[in-house]
């Protein structure tokens, strides 16, 4: 019997953050919103400190990866 995505894992996503004339602000902000409202799990991928700053200034909490590669969405 296997069991559904829900009740493992959620979906992973991988988005660039840095593609966009608004990029990074706008693109963090709906992934955050979609990481909420669809319970999967965002990668954001682009220059670490502009996502990072980003995220810190709309008061998210982050884990860094992998050294300058990409950060993770973890909770408001």
């Amino acid at each position: 019997m296997t069991q559904s995505r829900s009740k493992k894992q959620p979906l992973r996503i991988a988005i660039d953050a840095m593609g966009g004339d608004y990029a990074p602000g706008e693109i963090v902000k709906g992934a955050v919103e979609a990481a909420k409202e669809l319970e999967v799990e965002i990668t954001l991928v682009g220059h670490t400190p502009e996502v990072e700053k980003e995220l810190e200034d709309e008061g998210y909490e982050f884990v860094r990866k992998r050294r300058r590669t990409y950060v993770k969405v973890v909770k408001r």
